[in-house]
């Protein structure tokens, strides 16, 4: 009777089914003949443990762990690996060339938390080692630094290193308090001038204890020279760097800098939603930071479906460095600080942040982007009814950047856009802010004292915050501020200020094209000014203002104070100016 092989329909012959001379070993042969195919295809042949699969339309090359297929890019000596969920869980490259490959339970450890120090363990026997760990728990009792040094947790830099869950494992840490802050963390990888090559983490909870602070340990501090590929790695229990009058574990908790400006990072499903301790009555800073690239970052981070919530001192902190952060469907919730803190080059797509109130501080900025290059932002939500600051923020030295198509529902009394400092060009474009806040502490829910910035298709809808407050729509406090086609809804007395909280007498100046101004309660006029500004330029064109009957109080004076005023072809107001 003759079987076939599943890949390559080989025939298999029980003896006697038909004459032949000799016995091919068509099972072995099924493993080593190559399998052409498009790479939608991969999942369709079974993976044999050290099986090849090249995709004939990509060019891709996957090899066969005997559970599931493994994505590797060759590039010579310098070959890459990248990790492929197929079949089951995700894990790395293990039957690679070049890998050792380190399966813990055949070494002492069982999965049950005895047989001792996995870190030691680890450090003892690191060399291009992927070390597997097998579901269970596994006890880790020291620091790792693989910075090269010789100090006394330092280890040489390996080329490679890869710890990972099979399907998935928790690490118990038990670091000592005995130990220096700066040393309570699982890893170390690389220095400032000497970055890892490759590092990968896969399917790892991470405990630290929460209520004890003996355990308490960030994940770790990493200069990547080359690539790092980690994925569905989740602090399960909270950090307490600054829960007690000495600090704890090191203050940060995940903080990857790419050193080697081609290198790449990326960190998918990384999971910080325990949270940290929160002191109450102390500043931010000290506490843990969450998610973290800092100065020494010139490559590029993509950060995919991660999550951070509860932390105190920020969410996703990635403003400093000239490398790239690209975050990519990622979410902060109740955190303080800056939920989202991008700098130059850093773009974020379909991230999402949420203030309810329902854990942590819950006082941070939503999204806070500071000198910003090329910094853009792309399908924004903020859902913010708990929100007691800035839900976008933008300062320093603006070089270029964009926001668009974001929606913010916010409920506290700060600003819903502000927009401060030097500018050389930055648009906000179909942006939504719903401003259900009692308007006690700002005087408009747009504030922007940034000269040359673009508000375009942008909506803004405050009511019911009680005309004794005067929250406005927009207060404009720089200079040739552009409003297109957008849309101002308001039951208070104004919606526009002119002039600016920071200083008296600032030089204001503003147009507004195709802009509708809709107000259902009592306006007393459009705009007013605030603090003695300077007026400088205004123009009002093919807007609707037919809720308004008067365009300046005229407590406060009246067209003519500007240099160039005009009122051109709108609905309601006449024309007037020049």
């Amino acid at each position: 009777m003759a079987n076939n092989t599943p890949n390559h329909g080989l025939n298999t012959y029980e003896i006697g089914d038909t004459d032949w001379t000799h016995t091919p070993d068509m099972e072995a042969l099924e493993r080593r003949v190559t399998v052409r195919d498009v790479e939608a295809n991969v999942t369709n042949y079974v993976a044999h443990e050290g099986a090849k699969f090249e995709a004939t339309d990509t060019e891709a090359v996957f090899y066969g762990d005997g559970d599931g297929w493994v994505r590797a890019s060759t590039a010579g000596p310098n070959q890459r690996l990248e990790t492929l969920s197929v079949n089951s869980t995700a894990t790395t490259a293990l039957s690679i060339e070049g890998w050792r490959v380190v399966d813990v339970s055949n070494h002492g450890f069982p999965g049950d938390g005895s047989g001792g120090d996995l870190a030691q363990f680890v450090a003892d026997t690191a060399g291009d080692v992927a070390f597997v760990l097998p579901a269970g728990t596994y006890r880790w009792e020291r620091p790792v630094h693989f910075t090269g040094g010789d100090g006394e947790f330092e280890e040489p830099i390996p080329d490679r290193f890869a710890l990972v869950g099979k399907p998935r494992a928790t690490v118990d840490v038990h670091i000592p308090a005995s130990l220096c802050a700066c040393d309570r963390l699982m890893f170390r990888f690389g220095t400032p001038n000497d970055g890892a090559a490759h590092v990968e983490l896969h399917d790892l909870d991470i405990d630290v204890g929460d209520a004890d602070p003996d355990r308490d340990a960030g994940i770790m501090r990493a200069y990547v020279g080359g690539t790092m590929h980690n994925s569905n790695v989740s602090l399960t229990r909270r950090h307490r760097r600054n829960a007690d009058d000495t600090p704890n574990g090191d203050r940060h908790t995940y903080k990857v800098d790419v050193v080697d400006p081609e290198g790449v990072a990326t960190h998918r499903q990384i999971d910080l939603t325990a949270g940290d301790v929160h002191r109450s009555g102390s500043d931010s800073v000290g506490h843990a930071i969450p998610f973290s690239s800092e100065p020494y970052h010139e490559g590029t981070n993509r950060w995919i479906g991660c999550r951070v919530a509860g932390f105190t001192d920020n969410g996703f902190y990635l403003r400093d460095g000239d490398g790239a952060n690209i975050l990519e469907g990622c979410l902060a919730r109740n955190c303080g600080g800056a939920h989202i803190r991008l700098g130059r080059y850093d773009v974020a797509r379909g991230c999402t942040v949420v203030v309810d109130g329902s854990e942590g501080p819950a006082d941070g900025a939503g999204l806070w982007i500071q000198d910003a290059e090329a910094t853009t932002v792309d399908g924004l939500r903020i859902d913010a009814p708990a929100m007691d600051n800035d839900a976008i923020r933008v300062t320093g030295d603006v070089q270029s950047g964009s926001i668009r198509n974001a929606y913010v529902n916010q409920g506290g009394a700060e600003y819903g856009i502000k927009a401060t400092g030097d500018c050389e060009g930055f648009t906000f474009e179909s942006i939504t802010i719903e401003d259900a806040g009692d308007g006690s502490t700002r005087l408009a829910c747009v504030y922007c004292t940034m000269d040359g910035a673009t508000f375009r298709d942008v909506t803004v809808r405050n009511l019911d915050h009680g005309a004794a407050n005067g929250h406005a729509n927009v207060m404009v406090g720089g200079e040739n501020v552009t409003f297109d086609d957008c849309r101002f809804v308001t039951d208070n007395p104004y919606a526009i200020v002119f002039g600016s909280f920071s200083s008296a007498g600032a030089t204001v100046g503003a147009r507004f094209v195709r802009c509708s101004f809709e107000n259902p309660g009592s306006p007393k006029a459009l705009a007013r000014y605030h603090d003695d500004p300077t007026p400088r330029q205004f123009l009002l064109k093919d807007g609707d203002l037919r809720d308004y009957d008067v365009l300046i109080h005229p407590d406060y004076g009246d067209l003519s104070d500007f240099e160039t005023g005009a009122v051109r072809d709108n609905l309601g107001l006449p024309n007037s100016g020049s």
